[in-house]
């Protein structure tokens, strides 16, 4: 007997549209803050959806809520907790695709989404989930989807047609998003790497619609990156205590959410290959990121003292140790850098300015993530009087800002 849909399936189908397709005060999408929730990649919004949705999104993968796909709105609530909601709630990790086969039975069901559905709803379905597919004829379904609909749909969504357009052309030259290969342990082209070093088509980036003209934008915002950067040598200082044989208990620790944020997010920086754990790869990534070389052995020793062995067999740090570790209290065994210290590391030949080539060479160096755009924004932030070089004043003047903006 087919399972029918019961009130309590309507009701969290309600709440699901409610949460991911935010009006304005007159009822209608707004388009700033639907943008924000969908895709600003935020820790916070992360959260709050792990706390308020976890458990429907593991049900809604294993096709407990599969009976939704008879009604075309419970099809959209659906799509919100196998396509989009994983990438919130599994951010940075193979996981974020899990709902993948689950979405792809709700597009190919016989709903009339174009009589059905408004046109912002059907930038979820079939648009979305279209342009999550790597494969070229969806990718082609999606774009003529979006054309038949853009007509129709309020233009602070038009944005859309250029996201879609990207996704396609993408597909057309490398046949799969390049920026999946780490996940995915895809080896990528010297075409692809060069590719992912710009922002434009970087789709596992945050987008933002410019307050300027109005387009969306793929990376993150300067502060933010120099926040997650300053992070990254927090991380690579607490890691070179233990491996420089630095004797320290870890203790469990009951950090803020904001601190767990801001953990999370530095930890997906760091777990490159999204398995949930740092193994011996990315520790040496990590840690020879300052010029100094460990010996294989001494991680080696490092991961089967403080890490444990996850689902594929192997050793590797997990993110609850990751959180003891970068608790640590040194002391005074290994003070912070100072704010000198921390200029001297781009200042590569200590002439009192760091030009953009040093600048690009010290931050692709401790973290490759951050693409070339993103590293030209940073400069910027930081070159207060535009003159291409970025002086010992203007970095002084940077950490304070940086300071002002992480307390506010």
């Amino acid at each position: 007997m087919k399972k029918q849909l019961t009130q309590v399936d309507h009701n969290l189908i309600e709440s699901l549209i409610h949460y991911m397709f935010i009006k304005d005060q007159n009822g209608e999408p707004n388009a700033l803050k639907c943008v924000e929730c969908w895709f600003k990649k935020s820790a916070k919004i992360d959260r709050d959806i792990r706390e308020h949705f976890h458990q429907h999104v593991e049900k809604a993968i294993e096709g407990y809520y599969n009976h939704w796909m008879q009604s075309p709105i419970g099809c959209v609530g659906l799509m919100i907790l196998v396509d989009q909601f994983p990438r919130n709630i599994y951010r940075d990790s193979i996981d974020m695709f899990a709902g993948e086969e689950v979405a792809l039975a709700i597009v190919n069901q016989s709903h009339d989404w174009q009589s059905v559905l408004s046109p912002v709803h059907q930038l979820f379905l079939p648009g979305l989930i279209l342009t999550h597919i790597e494969d070229l004829e969806s990718q082609k379904q999606c774009v003529q989807h979006y054309l038949k609909i853009e007509p129709r749909l309020p233009i602070a969504f038009h944005g859309f047609r250029s996201i879609f357009v990207k996704h396609f052309e993408v597909i057309q030259t490398f046949g799969h998003f390049p920026h999946r290969n780490d996940l995915l342990r895809r080896q990528s082209t010297a075409e692809e790497i060069e590719f992912m070093h710009g922002s434009s088509c970087r789709f596992d980036l945050m987008t933002r619609i410019d307050p300027a003209t109005g387009k969306m934008m793929f990376g993150r915002d300067p502060n933010t990156l120099w926040l997650l950067f300053h992070s990254e040598l927090k991380a690579w200082q607490q890691f070179g205590y233990l491996m420089n044989d630095g004797k320290q208990a870890l203790l469990s620790h009951q950090i803020s959410q904001e601190k767990e944020e801001e953990y999370r997010t530095l930890f997906g920086q760091l777990d490159v290959d999204g398995s949930g754990d740092l193994d011996m790869q990315e520790l040496i990534i990590l840690l020879e990121s300052s010029g100094k070389r460990y010996s294989i052995e001494k991680i080696q020793d490092l991961i089967t003292h403080l890490g444990k062995v996850n689902q594929s067999g192997s050793m590797g740090i997990g993110f609850q140790k990751f959180v003891e570790i970068m608790e640590m209290d040194l002391g005074e065994a290994c003070l912070s850098p100072t704010i000198g210290e921390f200029f001297s590391m781009f200042d590569q030949d200590n002439d009192g300015q760091i030009t953009s080539d040093e600048f690009y060479s010290c931050v692709n160096t401790i973290n490759p993530k951050i693409t070339n755009l993103e590293m030209k924004s940073m400069f910027q932030y930081a070159d207060f009087d535009d003159n291409g070089l970025i002086s010992r004043d203007e970095f002084y003047r940077l950490v304070i800002k940086l300071h002002r903006n992480d307390k506010d």
